[in-house]
C-alpha cells in the first residue's frame, strides 16, 4: 500500500492508503505503486486518479504542483502538493443535476405549449362546428 497525502495551500485535501496513484506530470503520466523508487516530479494541469485501498476510485482535476515519492523502511509515501484541486465526480454530479433541472423545465414548457395548442385547436374546432 501507499500512504498518500495531497496538500493544497489551504488544507490537506486527502490523506489515505492507496493501491496505486496515476499522476499527469510534465514529462508524461506515471503510476505510483507500492515499492516505487524515490522520485520528485512536477505535476502539470490534468488529473490524478487514486485507487484507494478499499477499491474506491477518486478522480481529481489538478492544477500545477509537485509529487514526492519516498520509501522508508519498506513503506511507500507519496506527498502531492498542488496549487488547486477539484473532485471531478462532484463536478459531474453538479452538471448532471443542472442538466436534469433544464430537462424538467423544458418538459414543463413543452407541456404548457401542448396545452395551449390543444386549447387553440379545440376553440377552432368549436368555431367550425358553429357555422
Amino acid at each position: 500500500m501507499i500512504n498518500v497525502k495531497i496538500l493544497t495551500k489551504e488544507s490537506v485535501a486527502l490523506e489515505a492508503e492507496a493501491q496505486k496513484v496515476n499522476i499527469t506530470t510534465t514529462t508524461g503520466e506515471i503510476t505510483v505503486l507500492s515499492g516505487h523508487e524515490a522520485l520528485i516530479s512536477t505535476i502539470s494541469d490534468g488529473k490524478i486518479t487514486v485507487v484507494k485501498s478499499n477499491g474506491e476510485i477518486l478522480k481529481l482535476a489538478v492544477f500545477y504542483g509537485l509529487a514526492h515519492v519516498e520509501n522508508i523502511k519498506g513503506k511507500t509515501n507519496l506527498i502531492i502538493m498542488l496549487e488547486s484541486i477539484e473532485d471531478i465526480k462532484e463536478k459531474k454530479e453538479e452538471a448532471l443535476k443542472e442538466a436534469k433541472l433544464k430537462a424538467k423545465l423544458a418538459l414543463k414548457e413543452k407541456e404548457s405549449d401542448f396545452n395551449l395548442e390543444s386549447s387553440v385547436l379545440g376553440n377552432i374546432n368549436r368555431f367550425k362546428h358553429k357555422k
